[in-house]
């Protein structure tokens, strides 16, 4: 158990457009296990072009910190990679049980 608890993953999401200079970084907190908030990234504000990859880690500090809080506390640190020129977005379409690509328009 205390092995898990510290060890630390990575995910990364690799959405296609090649990356651009611009990133965002920031921490998500949890609590009950990771059951507690959901932590939302408002990747249109962030990235208006679009996403080129989301890395999200627990590192062994954070694999410590759940350990000593017997898992009741958990944090992740979520890296956002915005795309270099034109992107596409993805949007749900609920309808079709899919997300379909669309490109971004320019203003």
């Amino acid at each position: 158990m205390l092995l898990l608890l510290l060890s630390c993953y990575k995910n990364t999401i690799l959405m296609g457009p090649p990356p651009g200079s611009a990133t965002h970084q920031e921490e998500a907190l949890f609590f009950v296990w990771g059951a507690i908030p959901e932590h939302e990234v408002d990747l249109d504000a962030i990235c208006p072009e679009g996403v080129s990859s989301i890395y999200e880690e627990q590192d062994y500090g954070d694999g410590a910190l759940a350990c000593v809080t017997l898992g009741f506390v958990k944090r992740v640190t979520i890296t956002v990679t915005c795309a270099d020129g034109a992107a596409w977005n993805l949007v749900p379409e609920p309808a079709l049980e899919g997300t379909w690509a669309i490109p971004v328009e320019e203003s």
